[in-house]
């Protein structure tokens, strides 16, 4: 059992699944039960799984970068359009601390 289940457990709730190898997001992506895919992946993953993750009915959000090219921004915007799906990027560091305090 890996160390985030544990804790999990530890803390009162079941053990989270985990999806393991390059291509494991699309057996996630099958779930009835999710609503959201949060993609945090490296940056080569990002695209291929919020793809799919729209594919089957899944809103999106990407850490940045959210794509590598201006085709695959087209993919994500296209792909969103088509299936009603949201797909937001995340920027991590825009509501840390230091930047709060600059605001």
């Amino acid at each position: 059992m890996l160390q985030r289940q544990r804790s999990a457990q530890d803390h009162g709730y079941p053990a989270p699944a985990v999806y393991s190898g390059p291509e494991a997001y699309k057996e996630l992506c099958l779930r009835d039960d999710i609503d959201l895919v949060y993609v945090c992946t490296d940056w080569a993953h990002h695209v291929p799984v919020a793809l799919c993750a729209m594919e089957h009915g899944k809103h999106v959000a990407v850490e940045v970068p959210s794509a590598n090219s201006l085709k695959e921004c087209w993919d994500l915007v296209n792909t969103s359009e088509r299936t009603r799906r949201h797909c937001v990027i995340l920027e991590n560091c825009c509501y840390d601390f230091f930047e709060m305090m600059a605001m």
